[in-house]
């Protein structure tokens, strides 16, 4: 059954739909175990006549325990439903609306996760900003997290790249966090690189590294994470100067 709110803000065709996983289950257990394994020390620790110290100690776990079950209940009943010009956020009896053409920032987060060395995972964030400054996190607790964020990032990237370049050719300075560019250079916020005595653009190991002309060290180096639309600020750097992967 479509959403009677596609029809509404003329979102199209239905392409898909994302629901909260198994991984927000997990939490909820683990979550569980803390609070047990906290209720069970405290219970020690009265038994044996403790001091306050260490039933205080015995909270924190407790407490972290409760936010991972408070994390699960917000995600259990979450969908994201797709479509041709935009998605719809539904967290359980609320519904939030976003338009493609409305969305005005895209954070991505991917950390690879390990565990004495061994692979373990990767985590995704992605966080959405509408242009009323509204704000949406998805995470790992949405099943085939990847895909959506990749879906999205595409979308977004469609229609705020022509907005971007035509911005550039009128001499603006388009702003990615830490970082900006303009027809005069890239800025750091402290100081500005005129294009031709940039060395190039690279990515590695999570971090967007600016290289100058005749410096060893990198003129610039900030996370991905901290560059919202991070592909329209890669996209316009590779047709100005070239980036290095």
């Amino acid at each position: 059954m479509i959403n009677p709110m596609a029809y509404q803000y003329q979102l199209g065709n239905q392409r898909g739909e994302y629901r909260s996983g198994a991984g927000s289950a997990v939490i909820a257990i683990l979550g569980a175990g803390l609070i047990a394994l906290g209720l069970f020390g405290e219970f020690s620790v009265i038994s044996a006549g403790g001091e306050t110290s260490a039933m205080l100690a015995l909270l924190v776990p407790m407490a972290f325990g409760g936010l991972m079950i408070f994390s699960w209940f917000a995600y259990s009943r979450r969908r994201i439903q797709v479509f041709e010009q935009g998605f719809i956020h539904i967290k359980g009896s609320k519904a939030e609306t976003w338009r493609w053409d409305e969305i005005a920032f895209v954070w991505q987060s991917i950390t690879k996760m390990s565990v004495n060395f061994i692979p373990v995972g990767t985590r995704y964030i992605y966080t959405v900003q509408h242009r009323n400054g509204q704000k949406i996190k998805l995470t790992n607790g949405i099943r085939k997290i990847k895909e959506l964020g990749e879906l999205i990032q595409n979308e977004t990237f469609a229609r705020l790249m022509p907005l971007a370049v035509a911005a550039y050719n009128n001499g603006e300075a388009l702003h990615f966090g830490k970082l900006s560019l303009s027809q005069q250079g890239i800025s750091n916020s402290k100081e500005t690189v005129p294009w031709g005595q940039i060395k190039g653009v690279n990515v590695s190991q999570g971090y967007v590294g600016i290289q100058r002309e005749g410096k060893w060290l990198r003129w610039a180096n900030v996370p991905v994470a901290g560059v919202p639309n991070f592909f329209i600020f890669m996209a316009l750097a590779n047709q100005i100067v070239g980036v290095n992967r």
